[in-house]
């Protein structure tokens, strides 16, 4: 499981060092994405697999939205790998539409790794302290406590 925030200065080449306590989950080569919310998504290959590809796996190439799905998905990803020294280049078109310039913030979000600007991770925060978030956390966490576990863990996406 995937949690905590940690701080990382990004290098003039676009590298940064991946968080220790980040390095054993997703492994040498990973996957970087364009997530939501203009943040980056890292995935285990494994995981970028369960979570993202085989849910894919039943779109049709002639439906034009759906296509456009996956196109934006494809296009939007890269395999990396890190280095000697656990650092890893993020690719400059994730870095531009992640509006990521000399800092970012590495936050754990339980199956992957959310990737920030820390400027726009500054302005999440303060979202995620806000009543209506308390809220939203309030809300779900009692629908998933009425669901029946299996159709929970549905909703949820595999653990």
């Amino acid at each position: 499981m995937l949690t905590g925030k940690y701080y990382v200065k990004v290098d003039s080449n676009g590298r940064v060092t991946i968080p220790a306590r980040l390095r054993e989950h997703l492994g040498e080569r990973f996957v970087l994405a364009m997530g939501l919310d203009g943040c980056l998504w890292a995935y285990s290959k494994e995981q970028w697999e369960r979570e993202i590809l085989r849910p894919l796996q039943g779109i049709s190439p002639f439906d034009r939205d759906q296509a456009r799905v996956f196109r934006a998905i494809s296009a939007w990803s890269q395999e990396v790998e890190m280095d000697k020294q656990a650092r890893v280049v993020l690719p400059e078109p994730l870095r531009e539409q992640a509006k990521i310039g000399e800092e970012v913030v590495f936050v754990g979000v339980l199956t992957r790794v959310e990737i920030w600007a820390r400027e726009n991770w500054e302005r999440e925060e303060v979202f995620l302290q806000s009543e209506e978030t308390r809220t939203l956390v309030r809300q779900t966490l009692e629908r998933f406590r009425r669901l029946p576990s299996s159709e929970a863990q549905e909703a949820g996406g595999e653990g």
